[in-house]
């Protein structure tokens, strides 16, 4: 858990995390392309990290962009955009779990889940280089210590309502051990 008071700090560092993800993402969908075996209750541990995740970070980011566009107009149409993504990777997520569903019925059909696999990870790549763009504005300086402390506080109600007993450590050991398992 990041203690900054510094929102984008705490952002930068759940971005690293989502690079984790990302990768473990990639490496599962290359050792099922491969025809390896994958576990489904390791896709089930993958799924739901990306249910907290989104669940999480996206309203902690939705909070610190929503807050820049109070206080500048340059950010209407880069918030515009990173919203609209946030739509689109829920789309991909929502087909995942589609494909997901079919797999475990039936492992041969792994063409569509593996598709969805590389596209969620890679936009989440995507994304997160977006929104590292906007945090480098000038006009990030805008916000206060007081707002940064308010949101960081902020972060935490959502990530202990949303995650309960499951803390973020938790989520981050999850993704280090499917990482190491299918990067091998």
């Amino acid at each position: 858990m990041v203690e900054s008071a510094d929102s984008l700090a705490y952002l930068r560092k759940e971005h690293e995390i989502i690079q984790m993800v990302s990768g473990m993402m990639k490496a599962v969908s290359v050792r099922l392309a491969a025809g390896d075996a994958v576990s489904p209750s390791d896709l089930d541990k993958m799924m739901t990290v990306l249910e907290n995740m989104d669940k999480c970070h996206r309203v902690e980011e939705d909070q610190v962009l929503f807050q820049l566009k109070v206080r500048s107009h340059n950010f209407d149409g880069p918030i515009r955009s990173l919203l609209a993504e946030h739509d689109s990777a829920r789309q991909i997520f929502k087909n995942l779990k589609t494909e997901l569903d079919k797999w475990k019925a039936d492992k041969k059909s792994t063409q569509l889940l593996i598709k969805y696999i590389q596209d969620y990870a890679a936009s989440l790549g995507e994304h997160v280089r977006k929104e590292e763009e906007v945090f480098k504005s000038k006009d990030v300086g805008l916000l206060t210590e007081e707002d940064h402390r308010n949101i960081v506080d902020r972060f935490k109600k959502v990530e202990a309502n949303v995650l309960g007993t499951q803390t973020k450590g938790k989520m981050i050991s999850t993704i280090i051990e499917l990482q190491n398992r299918y990067s091998k």
